[in-house]
């Protein structure tokens, strides 16, 4: 299969993947708020928001170990000796493995204890009587993290060999099967706090373990290298390139998790529940999104290490508008129709809860103009400087929001706070990158963001009709999206793509269209 249709398949199943995540995700989040309460919705969000400061390394460690499995496949396809070149995948392997079986222990050892000590002793706002239940669940969410961990590499295995279909799978059994119990929850009144902790961990790690054991089976790579456990050149390349994603993710740890904290010392945990469903909402905009970075960042780095530089700026500049066009197609008529959204989602939702969902999907928005640049440069590993300014961009949102809600006790400015420092990530990506990948300023300004811009505003308006005309229905939500495609699909086929990918996308469409005649004509012959 070639690199592009490997792209597009990976995308379409993923694709669908996020529509049915979608869907489950805005029944099940007002089944969990109607069986929780607000207060419990809230308390699950501060304990889950705190098993991001062991949990977060691991996200960082996936993706530098999918950068070093793909650059590595991507040797190996052009290499003269593949023996030699498949022993150094493996060796890349068994490094990750080793890594991934001391940092859960060592993690796990640190954070249990004081994670145990902040919600005993007070550090948060959680009622006396919730206390130990909480503990309960920040166990849970241990174990989670625990055996997420050990998972990674051969996850990553999965993403660098871009084997998303099966992945894909598991991912909507997950979906399928959290829904289910969420629901069942609506069918009995109690107190489901601790039980929908315990589901959700039996949930997230059933799957993890399934991967491990069907990574062994399926993928040659997946096995040990002694001379792997001799040498620590790659545990220290790898601890080098891990650091700079660490300082990335600790400031986007801060954009996204800390300020659940700020939130609930500011303003208490009623008001963390409308933070968590923006936060929620917010994601399932930009789940499409996922879909295009599990297809393109082991393409991107996958082509960089076969030495095509022009390709895989290329790659990375699609990345870019696709990564956009993908959330706006959800994210506009979100917006449009939020408070409508909000009351057939969760009948009752949190106050505020407008306020950060709309935050949130403009947040969202913004940070995918530069997605691209993001998966250029951690394919060629010079991620030091890109990552720092980076990183700072993100952590100054903490700062600033306190700064904000000081000068003014109004949840607004937590939304200020992030929208100034997307805004700053943005630039910063954009400016570094260009010494790093050769990527152009000037094309992304003309050919990518001012483009994008003027659809975004020509679909909003657009939309908007629909709102000023219309009584508020469930069918004017239909209309304001029908309203909202019709003019961001074409202006975007006309002002953002270019030539090539126009004709790409014709020749695909002209394919699937030939495969699904043919076997329309075989079928009334047999």
């Amino acid at each position: 299969m070639t690199q592009n249709k490997r792209i597009i398949l990976n995308i379409a199943t993923t694709y669908g993947r996020s529509i049915i995540g979608v869907l489950c995700g805005i029944f099940s989040m007002r089944w969990v708020l109607m069986a929780l309460g607000h207060e419990n919705f809230g308390l699950y969000g501060v304990v889950g928001s705190m098993v991001i400061f062991v949990s977060f390394l691991n996200i960082q460690f996936s993706g530098a170990l999918s950068r070093y499995y793909a650059y590595s496949i991507g040797q190996l396809k052009v290499a003269e000796d593949k023996d030699a070149a498949i022993e150094e995948c493996r060796c890349w392997f068994t490094t990750g493995v080793m890594i991934h079986s001391l940092l859960p222990i060592l993690l796990v050892g640190i954070g249990y204890p004081i994670g145990s000590m902040v919600i005993q002793n007070g550090w948060l706002s959680i009622p006396k009587e919730k206390i130990d239940v909480c503990v309960w669940l920040w166990r849970f969410a241990m174990l989670s993290c625990f055996v997420g961990m050990v998972n990674v590499p051969f996850q990553a295995m999965y993403t660098a060999k871009q084997y998303i279909v099966e992945l894909t799978i598991y991912s909507i059994v997950q979906v399928l099967v959290r829904t289910l119990f969420v629901y069942y929850m609506t069918t009995i009144s109690k107190d489901w706090l601790l039980g929908y902790g315990f589901a959700m961990c039996l949930i997230s790690i059933t799957p993890a373990l399934i991967i491990c054991l069907r990574a062994l089976l399926l993928f040659p790579e997946c096995r040990f290298c002694r001379s792997a456990f001799e040498s620590l050149i790659r545990i220290r390349e790898l601890a080098v390139y891990v650091w700079w994603q660490i300082f990335n993710g600790l400031g986007y740890l801060a954009r996204h998790q800390w300020l659940e904290i700020v939130v609930n010392k500011f303003f208490g945990p009623r008001v963390n529940a409308a933070y968590t469903v923006g936060v929620t909402l917010g994601a399932e905009a930009s789940a499409l999104t996922g879909a295009l970075n599990n297809a393109f960042i082991p393409a991107v780095t996958t082509v960089y290490g076969m030495g095509d530089h022009e390709q895989m700026r290329a790659l990375a500049y699609r990345a870019c508008k696709f990564g956009t066009l993908m959330t706006l197609i959800f994210a506009i008529p979100m917006a449009l129709e939020i408070n409508e959204i909000l009351f057939l989602w969760l009948k009752n939702p949190p106050k505020y809860a407008t306020t950060f969902c709309l935050i949130w999907l403009l947040v969202m928005v913004f940070e995918k103009f530069s997605l691209g640049h993001l998966h250029a440069v951690l394919a060629t590993g010079k991620t030091a400087m890109f990552l720092f300014s980076r990183g700072c961009a993100c952590l100054f949102t903490i700062p600033l929001s306190v700064i904000l809600v000081l000068i003014n006790s109004d949840v607004m400015m937590i939304g200020l706070a992030l929208i100034v420092t997307t805004i700053l990530m943005v630039v910063s990506d954009v400016i570094t990158s260009r010494r790093i990948t050769g990527l152009s300023i000037r094309y992304w300004v003309i050919k990518i963001l001012l483009p994008l811009l003027l659809v975004f505003c020509i679909s909003i308006a657009a939309g908007y009709v629909s709102v000023w005309f219309f009584p508020k229905s469930l069918s004017r939500i239909v209309i304001t999206t029908c309203f909202v495609e019709m003019a961001l699909l074409p202006f975007s086929w006309l002002w953002v793509l270019d030539q090539s990918e126009r004709q790409f996308v014709l020749s695909r469409v002209c394919h699937y269209c030939g495969r699904f005649k043919r076997s329309f004509m075989r079928c009334q012959t047999n």
